[in-house]
């Protein structure tokens, strides 16, 4: 009986395959996942958004009018009822609208249904409207 050495090219092909077919079932099977989260990506950047969607919006109740608008990145807090807030307002020229001291008397929440989030929490918030009450001019 002859010892027979295994055919090296054989080996090779062999320990190629078994690490080779294992990667390139992950690699497959995580660019469909890629692609997946793309299409999702590029249907949410589709979507019409209003320009006070994701802010905080200051509403004047006497003047019936918005006065600023706040990112929710760059939201500190909500102010509550009662409390006083200090706005900017718009600056035209030299002239400034809405800029000033006010009193905040009521808080609208905007939801709207979120299908990315966990079944169990399927509203988003998407605007918060402060409703304002002018006290002193700048």
């Amino acid at each position: 009986m002859n010892f027979q050495w295994p055919d090296p090219i054989s080996l090779v092909a062999d320990i190629i395959a078994i690490v080779g077919i294992p990667a390139l079932v992950y690699s497959t099977r995580q660019l469909f996942v890629d692609v997946e989260k793309a299409r999702e990506e590029a249907i949410e950047a589709r979507r019409p958004r209003g320009i006070s969607e994701d802010c905080v919006s200051f509403y004047d109740v006497n003047q019936k009018c918005a006065i600023n608008l706040v990112p929710f990145k760059q939201l500190a807090a909500i102010p509550r009822v009662g409390d006083h807030v200090y706005l900017p307002g718009e600056t035209e020229g030299e002239r400034n609208y809405g800029g000033g001291k006010y009193e905040v008397v009521g808080t609208n929440f905007h939801y709207r249904e979120d299908s990315d989030a966990h079944p169990f929490i399927p509203a988003k918030t998407t605007g918060i409207e402060i409703l304002v009450r002018r006290i002193a001019c700048n």
